[in-house]
């Protein structure tokens, strides 16, 4: 094995197998940094980081939280400038 690949723990897990499987999938496109953290984060989970890819995209998406990013920003912005073009006494603008 390669020095710059990460030892996978010999107890690394898959998260739960449904029957009949699950018939879809979905491709990621990573950075390199992308992929070691995912890697890292799986291997302190005991998951496969396929696996921990797959429950912490579930996860955000169950829960409404969309990933954030300079669109995010940007909108959060755009709310904050635009709840103060109408002053309030207690808004803080």
């Amino acid at each position: 094995m390669d020095s710059d690949q990460p030892a996978w723990p010999r107890k690394a897990r898959h998260r739960a197998h449904n029957r009949p499987a699950r018939p879809h999938a979905v491709l990621l496109r990573l950075s390199d940094e992308e992929k070691a953290s995912i890697e890292a984060a799986a291997a302190a989970a005991q998951l496969t980081p396929t696996g921990y890819a797959a429950k912490a995209a579930v996860a955000a998406a169950s829960a409404g939280q969309a990933p954030g990013g300079v669109n995010s920003d940007l909108r959060d912005l755009q709310h904050e400038l635009f709840a103060c073009t109408v002053p309030k006494l207690d808004s803080g603008c």
